[in-house]
């Protein structure tokens, strides 16, 4: 079970846990952290919650953390971020530390551009990072992180637009939340430095899923196919299309998908 003691006995790691709020039920953790970062809360702040009944995702999709199988953690950092400071790089290094925390415990994971996990090509957890700016500087940043942990905290298929698995069912094994809390919270204490630098974007990339392949990707009604590259310097997805034509864009497109998925 997860508690404020347990939870203070693993951290810090660096700067990140030195404060603690933890609570059994939450609307949202990255709504809670945004309105600690609007008080005297410090960088490295952690939220954490059993229970999350109003989560949101990218394009503000759902994301629900049912009591005692899944985890939800957001961490509010303060300026001296860098130039690196913006939603899309926050969400390739929250995505970046999962899927790292994840591997530890045996998992192969790959990131779904921009910001979710997969484990054998299932969704398995998801990163909503938040920025917010006084005039042209940060003012305070929250990286969310949702983990479906324990068989029965994956949402069935007919519920979601992309098939969603946890980390229980994919690795065969059980996972402690604590251990996995600790580990993600250290790889976001591995690569904070990193951001806006180049060995973010590289890292980022080296995680893609789909990389090389034919992919979708669809907005209001319309679809763009083509060859997923990569990414561009500033973390923006690189497409390759029939013709040779190559695009850059970012996160305004509704859904990402491989050509050959059967999701409809």
């Amino acid at each position: 079970m997860l508690s404020q003691a347990r939870i203070e006995s693993i951290l810090p790691i660096g700067d990140l846990g030195r404060q603690v709020v933890y609570l059994d039920t939450v609307g949202s953790t990255n709504d809670l952290a945004k309105s600690l970062g609007e008080g005297s809360y410090g960088n490295g702040t952690l939220v954490v919650a059993d229970e999350q009944t109003q989560g949101r995702g990218r394009g503000e999709r759902g994301w629900l953390t049912p009591a005692g199988t899944a985890l939800a953690l957001s961490v509010l950092l303060r300026p001296g971020l860098g130039a690196g400071a913006n939603a899309l790089a926050l969400n390739g290094l929250g995505a970046i530390a999962a899927v790292d925390a994840v591997e530890a415990f045996g998992g192969n994971a790959r990131i779904k551009w921009p910001n979710d996990v997969l484990l054998a090509g299932r969704k398995a957890a998801g990163v909503l990072a938040e920025v917010s700016w006084a005039e042209d500087q940060v003012e305070y940043a929250v990286i969310g992180i949702g983990v479906n942990v324990q068989r029965g905290s994956a949402p069935p298929d007919d519920q979601v637009l992309f098939p969603a698995t946890s980390l229980e069912e994919a690795l065969g094994k059980p996972v402690d939340r604590l251990e996995l809390l600790r580990a993600i919270v250290a790889q976001l204490d591995r690569w904070q430095g990193a951001l806006g630098k180049p060995g973010l974007v590289e890292a980022w990339q080296e995680r893609l899923a789909y990389l090389g392949e034919q992919i979708l990707l669809e907005q209001q009604g319309e679809a763009v196919q083509g060859e997923l590259v990569g990414l561009a310097g500033d973390g923006r997805l690189r497409l390759r299309l029939a013709g040779g034509q190559e695009i850059v864009t970012g996160q305004d497109f509704v859904h990402l998908r491989p050509v050959d998925s059967r999701l409809e």
